[in-house]
């Protein structure tokens, strides 16, 4: 399973509302004082202490009323602003076709470079969009070279069966050059941005995967596979990793597309620097002590 993040697409619009034009609480509530000191009071029917208590409450009303407008014009302004990815810069999840597909295919998590992006052109449904998009980085979750499995034949019900296990197992993050573009019109402070936030898709695939290593190390404790062959014992235990792959592509497809909102409308270097420091920091702290 692979998840393909068409990352970053150049648009570079401001959302309406809160974040480019806040409003001021001060406008408000100065409004508000406007329509109250405007107001009339009889002085032949009230006496001074009962317009003042009057006031208060009319005051008091007012304000409810302008409290109450502006969280419901705010959460208004949040739904209907351009804070929502294009359908097609969604990260999203694509299967394998080919499921058999080379252990060596992509390298493991590292600085990205200008180099690494060696499509020469974006998948055909997001070829019509290519003006608007920077850079589509594949990256996948696959065990490491190193996971191991054991199946022995045994009685059960008095019948021989094949019982599998996964004896050691780790996942690794891999981006696949082949399948990833990299915008030629993307240049100067651009790029950098452009690299950075794929670096950052990357880094969120590899804490992601060591994260499902954590896991899945725990689940195989208990986990047996029971075939009638060999064979029906191998496709198990494989059955059982490709199920949780896919609950951890699930977990960080949500995490990228966070990401992509939040960086990926506009040109904002400070979210996206500090969306690095923090996965920087997840780094260095789910690095394997050696």
């Amino acid at each position: 399973t692979d998840i393909a993040a068409n990352a970053c697409p150049i648009i570079y619009c401001r959302p309406n509302g809160i974040i480019s034009a806040p409003i001021p609480m001060s406008a408000w509530i100065g409004r508000g004082r406007f329509i109250l000191n405007g107001f009339k009071c009889d002085g032949n029917q009230r006496s001074i202490e009962s317009h003042k208590k009057y006031l208060s409450l009319i005051s008091f009303s007012h304000m409810l009323r302008l409290t109450k407008y502006i969280i419901l014009m705010q959460l208004f302004l949040l739904l209907s602003g351009c804070a929502q990815l294009p359908e097609y810069a969604k990260p999203r999840v694509v299967e394998l076709e080919n499921r058999q597909a080379p252990q060596a295919q992509g390298f493991t998590f590292r600085e990205l470079t200008v180099a690494d992006f060696q499509a020469q052109s974006l998948p055909e449904n997001l070829v019509p969009h290519a003006q608007n998009i920077a850079a589509h980085a594949c990256c996948r979750i696959r065990t490491t070279q190193d996971a191991k499995y054991k199946i022995t034949r045994g009685y059960f019900n008095q019948q021989i069966h094949y019982f599998g296990s996964i004896q050691y197992v780790a996942f690794e993050a891999v981006m696949i050059p082949d399948c990833s573009w990299l915008n030629p019109g993307v240049a100067g402070e651009k790029l950098d941005y452009v690299l950075q936030h794929e670096q950052i898709h990357f880094a969120l695939m590899e804490l992601a995967a060591r994260k499902l290593t954590r896991e899945a190390r725990e689940e195989a404790k208990n986990f047996i596979a029971i075939q009638s062959t060999f064979k029906g014992a191998q496709e198990e235990i494989a059955a059982k990793i490709r199920e949780m792959i896919r609950s951890a592509n699930e977990a960080v497809l949500e995490e990228n597309t966070a990401f992509d909102e939040e960086t990926s409308l506009y040109f904002d270097p400070e979210s996206q620097q500090r969306w690095l420091e923090r996965v920087e920091e997840q780094l260095f702290k789910t690095t394997p002590k050696t």
